[in-house]
């Protein structure tokens, strides 16, 4: 049994929100639940690093983001597209992963608030 085997299990069993076409978005509201997504990619800029460089978890997530070979595009742990469930917000963040959920040091680019983006994000107003 392969890893993506028990995702691909898992999504089955539970596809709310999950995209029907590859990179595209899934239903915003399934029983009552609202599904949203928002996420981010290493762009390989060094210009955008920032404070980052103090990150140690920045370069082993560089080095992972070279490993994928289906989405070239993703943050080191997550693909751009895999990480889509219910209505994409934005996922063109240039943040690693551990960026992204504010998690390990908190060094992130110079150009993002990343506690700022989560409060943005709820207070979407929802219909």
């Amino acid at each position: 049994m392969k890893p993506q085997d028990g995702v691909n299990e898992f999504n089955k069993k539970y596809s709310q929100g999950l995209p029907t076409e590859w990179g595209g978005e899934g239903d915003e509201v399934v029983n009552g639940v609202h599904y949203y997504s928002y996420g981010s990619f290493i762009k390989n800029s060094f210009l955008d690093i920032g404070i980052n460089m103090f990150d140690i978890s920045y370069l082993p997530l560089r080095q992972l983001n070279k490993l994928f070979v289906k989405e070239k595009e993703n943050n080191g742990l997550v693909g751009r597209y895999s990480m889509r469930l219910g209505k994409l917000i934005r996922d063109d963040y240039n943040m690693d992963h551990f960026n992204i959920v504010n998690q390990i040091t908190g060094f992130v680019s110079n150009k993002y608030d990343v506690p700022e983006i989560f409060v943005n994000h709820a207070q979407i107003k929802i219909k």
